[in-house]
């Protein structure tokens, strides 16, 4: 093997990336498609007063107002997340389901995507896809972030019950050196 003597950094965002350094032999680094599925019961609610139940894999709210449910994301570091996607049901020609997914730091965050239900969507089960921002992807840096999804729910006037959210995927391409 030949030993490379330059510093040589390329960062392009296709299948495969190829970093060489000073004294170390090159490596291709290859990004693998991976998915982070969120089922409805592993959301928490944001506070002890929100009035909401389950049926089988779907969590709905009971409440008149807007309810908000939140839950950690873990993606492996320097991974791209490319979509969210929601699969929610909604009943209610006014009513809602939104999933955002956020980075945080501190107590500051920036919204990344936010897949919602509407009444063009509705009624019924439904499946929104939100790509990431306008360049379409993101690279997690767990070292500096830390991520989550917060999902609202609002029933509108079709009621309690009418919405309620079954799960979130994380699409993301999965960094790995060969």
């Amino acid at each position: 093997m030949k030993t490379i003597t330059r510093v040589c950094v390329a960062l392009v965002v296709t299948p495969i990336l190829v970093i060489a350094s000073q004294n170390v032999f090159a490596q291709a680094l290859h990004y693998f498609p991976g998915y982070l599925s969120i089922p409805a019961a592993s959301l928490l609610p944001r506070d002890n007063t929100i009035a909401y139940d389950t049926n089988g894999v779907r969590m709905f709210t009971t409440d008149g107002g807007t309810v908000v449910f939140q839950a950690p994301v873990n993606i492996p570091n320097w991974s791209v997340i490319t979509n969210v996607t929601l699969e929610a049901v909604d009943n209610s020609a006014d009513g809602f389901a939104k999933a955002t997914l956020r980075e945080y730091k501190f107590n500051t965050f920036l919204s990344l995507a936010t897949a919602q239900t509407d009444a063009a969507t509705a009624p019924g089960d439904v499946r929104v896809v939100a790509p990431i921002g306008t360049s379409g992807y993101h690279q997690v840096d767990n070292q500096q972030f830390s991520y989550g999804i917060e999902v609202q729910l609002f029933n509108g006037a079709g009621g309690p019950g009418s919405v309620g959210v079954y799960k979130i995927i994380i699409d993301y391409l999965r960094l790995e050196v060969y």
